[in-house]
């Protein structure tokens, strides 16, 4: 078991931290100013992923695991998840096109229709994230990081080749991430079918129950995304239309890719302890006992870790950017001291979405990300434009006091 969660852990941590040196790659190579226009069409696609259910494979790992011991349909939550998703991201590009004719986010007639083109990719990523939880659900803890590895492996290396060898640089960005999503994609499927003899997309179920609760499931899940992750990512978009400057919307982007990074110690310990953490949804002092212990070891690890990286923040992004971004060593400092209590954050949450309690998660992720939203704003408008790590850090400060009020009232501590 011990082993599995480290192989588990360190897959995790490993393939978000090669799509983090992607961007990083990327922003060193180009202007400021090419790397702004790409951030704002990452961002874009992130929130359409939203729509389109990118918050849902959890449910495929949770479903599959309990599903385990009726072998005839272990994949009956694949299959179904799979439907959810199509519908989803079919709504997701009408709604989308619509936004993008009328709304025009994006000035320029050549971004809007690469934007367009990565709004038909919706689908793809979620699928493919469906496949790699429906093995985690089967305890195939080996084959799901080797997949999470090959997936951005594949996609990084396709991004990369498509910007240096496109002139434009966003156009490289735009065609490489569609062409690298969809190869994965094919993978995925290959690798499922030479698994097992089994469909991965059927229309009809006759699991009515296990459609209703993966249906509850998405709309709670959905709830909770479009404040975790939509509302969230509209920052880099209220950056742009703000000061109307690539290179602050480039530079902020970067901030909270160095952010996030920072999250994934916690985002890996709790992927990889996902499965642990539903089998224990029935056993509240159990799970207590070990988000307790999940805490006692990870969070003094990573302070460790944050400490060295807070003394050699400046020395890093000069290594990486050179005379680029030269504000950027200082605002790691504040990030850095932000993404302790977002690791804290990172665990409680954890647990609900583990037990697959997405009420709990939407009501948290629905007040965080406002306040955060609302103490930016606040921020830039009111203060100088380089303040804004201290909005990043007092709404972190909120988000784990509030989730650790959420998680006692779940576990009635």
């Amino acid at each position: 078991m011990v082993s599995e969660i480290f192989i588990r852990m360190v897959g995790i941590f490993s393939s978000r931290l090669i799509t983090f040196l992607t961007s990083l790659y990327i922003a060193s190579i180009l202007s400021e100013g090419e790397w702004g226009r790409i951030s704002l069409m990452m961002n874009y696609f992130t929130i359409f992923l939203v729509f389109a259910g990118n918050f849902f494979p959890r449910a495929i790992t949770t479903y599959t695991a309990q599903n385990i011991p009726n072998t005839s349909n272990s994949n009956s939550a694949l299959i179904i998840g799979n439907r959810i998703v199509l519908i989803a991201s079919a709504f997701t590009i009408i709604c989308g096109i619509i936004f993008i004719k009328f709304a025009n986010p994006i000035s320029d007639t050549q971004s809007e229709s690469l934007l367009l083109l990565l709004l038909l990719m919706v689908s793809v990523p979620v699928l493919s994230q469906n496949i790699i939880c429906y093995f985690q659900g089967l305890g195939k803890v080996g084959l799901m990081t080797i997949l999470e590895l090959v997936r951005s492996i594949t996609t990084s290396a396709i991004i990369i080749f498509g910007v240096k060898s496109i002139n434009e640089s966003l156009t490289g960005w735009t065609y490489g991430k569609s062409l690298g999503i969809l190869l994965t994609l094919f993978i995925l499927i290959i690798v499922y079918y030479g698994n097992r003899a089994g469909n991965i997309f059927k229309w009809k179920y006759s699991d009515i129950q296990l459609y209703d609760k993966l249906k509850k499931y998405f709309y709670w899940g959905l709830l909770g995304a479009v404040f975790s992750i939509a509302i969230r990512n509209i920052d880099v978009i209220i950056i742009s239309n703000t000061f109307h400057n690539d290179a602050r919307t480039g530079l902020f982007k970067l901030s909270i890719l160095f952010f996030t990074a920072f999250g994934l110690f916690g985002q890996s310990i709790t992927s990889a302890l996902h499965h642990r953490i539903a089998a224990l949804a029935d056993n509240l002092p159990a799970l207590k006992l070990f988000t307790f212990k999940m805490k006692l070891i990870t969070i003094p690890i990573y302070c460790l870790v944050a400490l060295i990286l807070f003394i050699y923040s400046a020395n890093i992004t000069t290594f990486i950017f050179g005379d680029k971004y030269i504000e950027l060593g200082a605002i790691l400092k504040i990030i850095l001291i932000a993404s302790i209590f977002q690791i804290y954050t990172f665990i409680n949450g954890g647990v609900w979405a583990g037990i697959g309690n997405m009420k709990m998660n939407s009501q948290f992720f629905s007040i965080s990300s406002i306040v955060y939203i609302i103490i930016l704003i606040l921020f830039i408008n009111k203060f100088d434009f380089l303040l804004f790590p201290y909005a990043l850090l007092i709404s972190s400060i909120f988000a784990a006091v509030y989730s650790e009020y959420l998680y006692r009232k779940l576990l009635k501590v």
